[in-house]
């Protein structure tokens, strides 16, 4: 008769992938990067906040959102043409870029201007990711793939709930939709900051860093 399957302990898999993540500092780097970058979800709630609060235009809501899922695709041919010849601090400067393109993006007013924002924005945020991700499947110990998939998966969630909680409370207290703009352009500064001091975190490591556990691990990019 066949053997029933070992049972999967949540706490045990939790600790598992945590000892993984406390022995690797790049996978420790490339993990809380990715959760606290995780800002593609903004794509669901900027275009229409753009579009109404400065195109005075709802019905511009769809080409804005429309403008992130192109920079989206353009993010995985790029990145697939070039994954080779760039390291991931590079791809993470690129990210980096779009965040603070992102914040910059809504003072001109200028719909062609938002247009070339949210695909900027998209197809650097992606393109990250997926350089994140690469990091994280490929150095993820043997044995240990599900738990820390699976932690990243969870913390993801939080944090891109988080984020849209923050977006929310920000114009909440804002007195007028200008000022919640301007506190949000400034948070997405510092965000562009956080995400530069980690590009070149990831730099010195990437020179210091063992081979790749994993060189042929696949790619998925959704924490």
């Amino acid at each position: 008769s066949l053997a029933a399957p070992a049972k999967t302990n949540p706490r045990s898999m939790a600790w598992g992938a945590l000892r993984a993540l406390k022995t690797d500092r790049m996978l420790m780097a490339a993990f809380v990067g990715t959760i606290a970058f995780n800002l593609f979800s903004l794509r669901g709630l900027l275009p229409a906040f753009f579009a109404e609060s400065f195109l005075k235009d709802a019905g511009m809501t769809p080409w804005l959102a429309a403008a992130c899922g192109l920079g989206g695709a353009a993010a995985a041919f790029v990145y697939h043409r070039m994954h080779r010849k760039l390291g991931t601090a590079a791809w993470l400067r690129w990210g980096a870029l779009g965040i603070g393109a992102l914040a910059l993006g809504w003072l001109p007013g200028n719909f062609l201007v938002m247009i070339g924002t949210f695909f900027a924005f998209a197809l650097g945020n992606v393109v990250t990711r997926l350089a994140m991700a690469s990091v994280i499947q490929s150095r993820i110990p043997s044995g240990e793939e599900s738990s820390v998939m699976g932690l990243l998966r969870f913390t993801g969630s939080i944090a891109s709930t988080a984020i849209k909680l923050l977006v929310g409370l920000v114009f909440a207290v804002a007195s007028t939709t200008w000022e919640g703009f301007l506190i949000l352009g400034g948070l997405l500064v510092v965000a562009a900051l956080a995400q530069l001091t980690l590009s070149g975190k990831m730099a010195r490591l990437e020179e210091k860093a063992s081979p790749r556990r994993n060189p042929g691990a696949g790619l998925n990019p959704d924490p």
